[in-house]
């Protein structure tokens, strides 16, 4: 990973904060994205410059929402199938991948644990285990059968 990809998971995590707002209301709590985002920043030193211009589009969308919930028409930081846009599994994995290496270059236990818990968020939210194949074998177990097969054996 370098820069350039840090930089790029940066927004990654400021779309998911987007969407977020976007479907909970400008109340959702999204100081977790907000910092990842920033420890993202210190990692990989990136310049305060951009990721400063990253958390405001936060902000912007938090914004946003709050004109929307009043009434007003109002701008989403982009278009509103980009913000809601999700991700492949691939994007997923390497999303969390980016995430625990950026952790091995922090030195405090509570940026690790940050980064750690939002990538267990972006597992629930990207429904990361939907895009992992099964084994054949895997698929002949009780726990992983289809619903249909399970509602078919308890006719």
């Amino acid at each position: 990973m370098d820069q350039e990809r840090a930089r790029e998971l940066q927004g990654k995590l400021v779309q998911q904060a987007a969407a977020s707002l976007v479907l909970t209301g400008s109340g959702e709590d999204v100081d977790a994205y907000e910092q990842v985002v920033a420890l993202i920043g210190k990692a990989w030193d990136l310049p305060m410059s951009g990721t400063a211009k990253q958390l405001a589009l936060i902000e912007q969308e938090r914004e946003t929402m709050q004109r929307i919930e009043h009434g007003a028409k109002a701008e989403h930081i982009a278009p509103i199938q980009d913000v809601l846009k999700g991700w492949s599994g691939l994007e997923s994995v390497e999303v969390i991948e980016d995430l625990f290496e950026t952790a091995t270059l922090l030195d405090d236990h509570a940026g690790r644990k940050a980064l750690f818990n939002m990538a267990m968020t972006l597992v629930g939210s990207q429904s990361l285990l939907d895009w992992i194949e099964k084994t054949d074998e895997e698929r002949m177990l009780p726990e992983w059968s289809e619903p249909s097969a399970k509602v078919a054996e308890g006719d």
